[in-house]
This record gives C-alpha cells, structure tokens and sequence, in this order.
C-alpha cells in the first residue's frame, strides 16, 4: 500500500484541497483519489486554528469513514474535542 501522509491540517480546507492538487489526486464524487492507489493518511489534529475545521472533518470523514479511501490517527486537539462532546473533564 502506498500512502501520502499528512499531518496537523488544523482545519485549514482550502491548503489541504492544493496539497492533495500538488500531490496529483483527482476528484471522484467528492472526494480526492490517487490515479496510482496512494492513499491519504492524516496524523494528528484535523480541527483548531484554521478557518474551515468543519470542512476538513467532513472531507476526511467522506474519505475514511464512508468510502475507506483514507486513514486517520488522531491527535491531541481531535481528543481534547471528543472529551468535550462526550462531557469528559480535560
């Protein structure tokens, strides 16, 4: 399996849509797929900082999730937002 790992997007959308241009993806209903298999790995934290956190959750989602063209391993801020929807103390 080959992989392009990507990591701390921090919900910047619109870096990550030229990343996966730069990297050669192409749009397929919605979601960015290698002409060669590669496939995204996102380390770390998806959401904070960035203008679009919503968005990236959502795009990874669609990858990862719905059409297993993707991974992801979280990282601290995708926890410290888990623990804050599940009531959990930090």
């Amino acid at each position: 399996m080959k992989i392009d790992v990507i990591g701390d997007i921090h919900g910047c959308y619109e870096e990550l849509i030229e990343l996966f241009s730069k990297l050669e993806y192409q749009w397929n209903n919605g979601i960015p797929v290698h002409p060669y298999n590669r496939i995204p790995v996102f380390l770390g934290d998806l959401m904070d900082r960035g203008p679009n956190s919503l968005g990236v959750i959502e795009l990874v989602y669609q990858l990862v999730i719905v059409n297993h063209k993707g991974k992801y391993i979280p990282g601290n801020h995708c926890n410290k937002l888990y623990r804050f929807f599940s009531w959990k103390p930090c």
